[in-house]
């Protein structure tokens, strides 16, 4: 995941992450004062490559907050974050990679 300080910052954010390499955006979330976060799912080494496109996209912005990814987490993790409606319809296998969903 990768955190930014404005909405449309998370747009060229996760578009970036999206077109460099094949994870699936689980959605975004806002955070509030502006502050949004892009999730995105897959297997590690491609979720690395997005989250370190991301950071570069982000920095471009000036709006980069954090970044933080999660290998193989663990499996109520889902249950307990806000975006648990997402991460289970991804497991069900109800997302595409491309999936605009948030």
């Amino acid at each position: 995941m990768v955190s930014v300080s404005s909405f449309p910052a998370i747009i060229g954010t996760a578009d970036m992450m999206l077109k460099s390499a094949a994870v699936t955006f689980v959605g975004y979330e806002k955070i509030g004062g502006g502050h949004c976060t892009a999730i995105v799912r897959g297997r590690i080494t491609d979720v690395r490559l997005a989250v370190q496109a991301g950071v570069e996209a982000a920095e471009q912005f000036g709006q980069l907050v954090s970044t933080s990814v999660i290998p193989r987490p663990f499996p109520n993790l889902d249950a307990v974050l806000p975006i648990n409606s997402r991460l289970s319809q991804y497991a069900n296998g109800e997302y595409s990679r491309l999936s605009n969903q948030a």
